[in-house]
């Protein structure tokens, strides 16, 4: 996975070393947080939680495989250790994984909803997966990043709108809910955590989001740095006004349910359009169908195969773990 200085360098930390020289030999071969199911070789990473302190298990982290601890203090590196000190154990375990993200070179997908980003990221996860290597899991940010094979071409990761996403530095983000349309939510928040998600985009990133929800649409319309690239998506065929200037609209149409979703799907760019007719998802549902707008897109975006990507939405042969 990588070096132990490598990991040092990324997370700028200081070596408390009580096992001996180790020089440049020591190689993690993954990133821990639970002493439970910690392996060998591991990182341990000593999260802080409001219920405990993982500074405190450190000790148990080494003598079940660890090869060295992340600490917040050097009295907590075990004796016969070896620890990596750093101010904030969080913020070191997510500058990891942004080391990582860019080490093996994948394009990353995020997906952010209040709603069922599972959903949205096992249909892109599907659309993708007979063109490239993927890798999505349920895990926390830089968890999933971390538990990523050397090898993976595209990450697929849900997140919550509240999450900073830096980490990840998306090429593309999916916005697919915000919760606009709930009243008990401050719209300030959702303009903050909008402004979050731009603000993380990788150089040239591309936003992808729903324009049925008029607020968030408007928004990022009104927000988006000209160097990003933004696609509004319609499962409702309701483009309209505003929505209809966007550099590229796409929008489902004659959806109906017969032994899962079928609708046909169009996609605008200038005045050129692109018709694909009776496309199928397996699953049936409300978010079956914008779900399966944004994993064409996303394919479309990476140059995957898109004749594949719908053959395999329509099999519906989920690959995320």
């Amino acid at each position: 996975m990588f070096s132990f200085d490598e990991a040092v360098a990324a997370v700028n930390g200081t070596v408390v070393n009580r096992k001996g020289v180790i020089g440049g030999t020591l190689f993690i071969t993954g990133v821990s947080t639970d002493v439970r199911t910690i392996e060998e070789g591991n990182l341990f990473f000593a999260l802080k939680k409001d219920t405990f302190d993982g500074n405190d298990h450190a000790a148990t982290a080494m003598a079940r495989g660890a090869c060295a601890v992340v600490v917040s203090s050097m009295s907590k590196v075990p004796d016969y250790g070896i620890g990596i000190v750093v101010k904030d154990v969080s913020k070191a375990l997510a500058e990891l994984a942004e080391h990582y993200r860019y080490k093996i070179g994948a394009k990353v997908i995020t997906v952010t909803g209040t709603r069922d980003t599972d959903t949205y990221c096992s249909m892109i996860s599907e659309a993708l997966a007979p063109s490239y290597k993927i890798w999505s899991a349920r895990n926390s940010l830089p968890g999933t990043i971390l538990s990523a094979p050397q090898d993976t071409r595209v990450l697929i990761i849900g997140v919550d709108p509240e999450e900073d996403i830096r980490t990840a530095r998306p090429d593309i983000a999916v916005i697919a809910d915000m919760g606009s349309s709930d009243s008990s939510i401050n719209k300030e928040t959702i303009r903050n955590e909008c402004s979050g998600i731009i603000n993380s985009l990788a150089q040239n990133g591309i936003l992808i989001v729903n324009a049925d929800d008029g607020f968030l649409f408007d928004h990022i319309r009104n927000i988006i740095p000209i160097n990003n690239g933004l696609i509004a998506v319609s499962a409702d065929d309701k483009l309209n006004g505003s929505v209809k200037n966007c550099p590229v609209c796409v929008n489902a149409s004659d959806v109906r349910m017969n032994n899962g979703m079928h609708f046909d799907l169009t996609v605008t760019m200038g005045d050129r359009k692109n018709v694909i007719r009776d496309i199928h998802t397996v699953q049936e549902g409300d978010e079956c169908v914008p779900g399966a707008c944004y994993a064409f897109m996303c394919a479309s975006l990476l140059n995957a195969d898109t004749d594949k990507a719908v053959e395999s939405l329509s099999k519906g042969a989920s690959v995320y773990d």
